[in-house]
């Protein structure tokens, strides 16, 4: 995105000429568009630039961008069985979908377009099954944040992959689903006791 693309392009240019795959890295300037000041400009307009001369496939600018991370599932970028890394603590969103990802920082986001790969620790998991129905003004946020303050003693690890079984799964449709429980995995990662 243009926050953190502008900090993975120096690191990128330190060790390589030209992404893996020009079809497989996605590059979507959505926090400063429409750009507020000068230097939104700036940052879309250094995305923008390295796009071109990468000439990757897709890349999406003002007129045909989003919200990055409920954009690349509409456009079928991101689907089920896939592996994705994005520098953005909010790409853990796409386990909604099946997919399995993650967020990196500039540098690994950098070697990704470069190799298209990435190391991963298998995690310790976690299964929580919940059943029955919310109660009215009950939402998938409220499950999520409230399972996030559990005490597990499992949580004191710092990479923990919990797998969130839904028994019905109507409850959890759309927004629920895919914003409010894949995406404050992050916060569950990263909450320290």
């Amino acid at each position: 995105n243009d926050i953190t693309g502008p900090m993975a392009v120096p690191v990128f240019h330190q060790m390589a000429d030209k992404v893996f795959d020009k079809e497989k890295v996605v590059l979507v300037p959505d926090h400063f568009t429409p750009n507020k000041d000068i230097k939104a400009a700036e940052q879309c307009k250094f995305i923008r630039e390295f796009a071109k001369k990468q000439k990757i496939e897709n890349y999406f600018e003002v007129g045909r961008v989003g919200i990055e991370h409920a954009l690349l599932p509409e456009k079928g970028i991101v689907v089920p069985g896939e592996v994705i890394i994005g520098a953005d603590s909010h790409t853990c969103t796409y386990g909604a979908l099946g997919a399995v990802s993650t967020g990196v920082g500039s540098t690994d986001m950098a070697a990704g377009m470069i190799s298209g790969m990435a190391w991963f620790k298998v995690p310790s998991a976690i299964k929580v099954n919940v059943t029955g129905k919310f109660n009215k003004w009950v939402s998938g946020k409220d499950l999520i944040l409230h399972l996030i303050g559990k005490k597990w003693n499992i949580r004191t690890k710092r990479t923990i992959l919990y797998k969130l079984c839904v028994i019905d799964i109507n409850e959890l449709i759309g927004p629920q689903r895919l914003h409010h429980i894949c995406r404050f995995n992050s916060l569950f990662l990263n909450r320290k006791d």
